[in-house]
């Protein structure tokens, strides 16, 4: 793949507690180092392209990282039935706080979209969520590219060598 296909779009890096979008310009500039294509006295260099990323949303989910016990101070209903023994429901709290974050990433998406020009977009987001949070996702026409994989800590570049140019 070319280089410059990719100008313009946008790489979308999220887990349930991060949250990082880049804007992806592509660039050609100059290398001033002499070698054995600068054969002509006007010309400086050798002309080289690369891919520039701008840190446009860096969002964190505190929620996320918060254990149950931290949230409820019972567990699972914790107090004693009519035999002396626990009763109660088991919380569905943490599927519910999934949801909301999900929820909560995909405004940020969507709000991110609307307010920027640009062509494509690439998703990485762990396999466990992608799906759910690509349904939430208002413009999913311009999807170029969706990664089901946790790649929050992995460099933009490395993103786009190892998944998108190959």
């Amino acid at each position: 793949m070319k280089l410059e296909k990719l100008d313009n779009m946008l790489l979308i890096v999220g887990n349930l507690g991060e949250l990082k979008i880049y804007k992806i310009k592509y660039q050609l500039d100059i290398n001033p180092k002499d070698n054995f294509h600068t054969s002509h006295k006007h010309h400086k260099g050798t002309i080289q392209e690369h891919l520039e990323f701008e840190l446009i949303c860096d969002e964190n989910f505190i929620d996320a990282h918060k254990n149950i016990s931290d949230i409820v101070t019972d567990k699972e209903g914790h107090y004693e039935g009519p035999f002396g023994s626990a009763s109660g429901e088991a919380h569905n709290l943490e599927l519910t706080i999934e949801d909301r974050i999900l929820h909560l990433i995909a405004k940020h998406i969507n709000s991110v979209l609307k307010s920027n020009d640009f062509e494509k977009f690439i998703l990485a987001f762990p396999e466990e969520h992608n799906s759910y949070l690509l349904n939430l996702i208002e413009q999913k026409d311009k999807l170029y590219k969706n990664i089901e994989e946790n790649l929050v800590k992995s460099r933009p570049e490395d993103i786009i060598n190892e998944y998108i140019i190959k």
